[in-house]
């Protein structure tokens, strides 16, 4: 007889139930194995005990950058040690945006080939358009050359990103969120991405991305302590309860609406070096974004104008171009400004996030009521103003950049 392979001892034991034939294999190589491979500390019974960690996966973004006259492809890419785990069509830029160097253009080149970049698992749920669906960030938001605010998402409707990964086509991105949860069930909260175009004769950033530096205003904003929306504040989402969270719940709700204006709220915080984050949360607050403005843009029984409530009781309202335009976030974002100061003159020995809480409730309420930290927002709408403006800031601080 012919000794049998391997692969046929092991079929002995598949599936093992306790049949004779694998109880009496069993029997017979436990009588017979060497003692010292018993030996409940011998290497292989503790890694049956414990398993390795699992390996960590990396993600690839391949492309050759060129000039060409239809959106370019590459490969998105996931590997698990020498395990392949995803590999789908891609792309990111927009065309004719997809050349050598193109990385540095903003809102239409290519996301740039920096090292230490990774995808965090956790995805934002986003209804706009291009995108309509799940965002998995791309960390650190802020890239050393002064883009950012990446991602890996579908492409939805309009062919190519403004700096975003793109997974082409549908059944792909049913197999990227389905390795990507997986990871997630392993315990992974992010993985690193590198980025590589071929055939490129132009040199890619050797800087590393880095945190673009907080300005004091920004600093003191990230740090401030609050206590977040009231309970009736919270309620308007139907959230059970106030708090941090809530405002934060509430903040996420206005993420799309805050990113469809995102240039103009970007424009009115840069005219008086205000936080992004800061004036989205304003934005949120005073209208959801515009959501809940009539159809000529006004709020407050139709007093407040546009996304930052300018009231017409007390200024002189910018409507040229717009509830959600530019000049309406510029004149929102001055008087907002013109109260730091105020602020800063009435109470000098306040902190930078005192100003910042002192100021929102002049916004709300006018600078008379700015009197005390400790009951700055009684008389406030929903006796939460500052407390839910400054949570919804800081959750929009993660999200955003100034």
């Amino acid at each position: 007889m012919s000794e049998i392979s391997r692969e046929e001892f092991e079929n002995f034991f598949k599936y093992f139930k306790g049949e004779s034939h694998q109880s009496q294999a069993v029997g017979i190589l436990y009588d017979s194995i060497d003692r010292s491979l018993l030996d409940g500390d011998s290497e292989w019974i503790r890694v049956y005990r414990k398993p390795p960690e699992p390996q960590e996966p990396v993600a690839h973004f391949l492309m050759e950058l060129k000039r060409s006259a239809s959106l370019l492809r590459g490969l998105f890419e996931i590997r698990q040690g020498s395990k392949r785990l995803l590999s789908v069509a891609a792309t990111s830029g927009i065309n004719p945006h997809q050349g050598p160097g193109d990385w540095s253009i903003k809102g239409a080149g290519p996301i740039p080939p920096f090292s230490g970049i990774r995808i965090d698992l956790d995805p934002l749920y986003l209804p706009q358009k291009g995108i309509e669906g799940n965002f998995y960030k791309i960390l650190p938001f802020s890239f050393a050359n002064g883009r950012g605010d990446f991602g890996v998402h579908f492409d939805a409707n309009v062919p190519g990103t403004a700096g975003c990964i793109a997974i082409l086509f549908r059944m792909d991105w049913a197999k990227t969120e389905g390795v990507f949860e997986r990871l997630r069930e392993q315990g992974f909260k992010t993985i690193p991405l590198s980025v590589s175009y071929g055939s490129s004769p132009v040199p890619a950033p050797s800087a590393t991305p880095v945190q673009a530096p907080l300005s004091s205003l920004e600093l003191a904003l990230k740090s401030a302590k609050t206590t977040g929306a009231s309970a009736r504040t919270a309620a308007q989402d139907g959230l059970k309860s106030g708090g941090v969270a809530s405002s934060r719940q509430l903040a996420q709700t206005d993420v799309a609406r805050v990113r469809a204006n995102l240039q103009n709220v970007t424009a009115g915080a840069k005219a008086y070096d205000l936080p992004v984050a800061l004036v989205a949360a304003i934005a949120s607050r005073e209208s959801r974004v515009g959501n809940v403005l009539d159809a000529n843009g006004w709020g407050d029984r139709g007093n407040g104008y546009g996304h930052m409530q300018v009231d017409k009781r007390y200024h002189a309202v910018d409507t040229s171009q717009g509830p959600g335009g530019a000049a309406h976030y510029r004149q929102a974002c001055g008087i907002y400004a013109s109260y730091l100061d105020q602020v800063a003159k009435k109470h000098p020995s306040w902190s930078m996030s005192d100003r910042i809480r002192g100021a929102l409730v002049a916004y709300n309420s006018g600078m008379s009521n700015v009197q005390s930290i400790e009951r700055a927002d009684v008389g406030t709408t929903g006796g939460d103003y500052s407390a839910d403006v400054i949570a919804r800031a800081q959750y929009y601080q993660t999200v955003f950049t100034s």
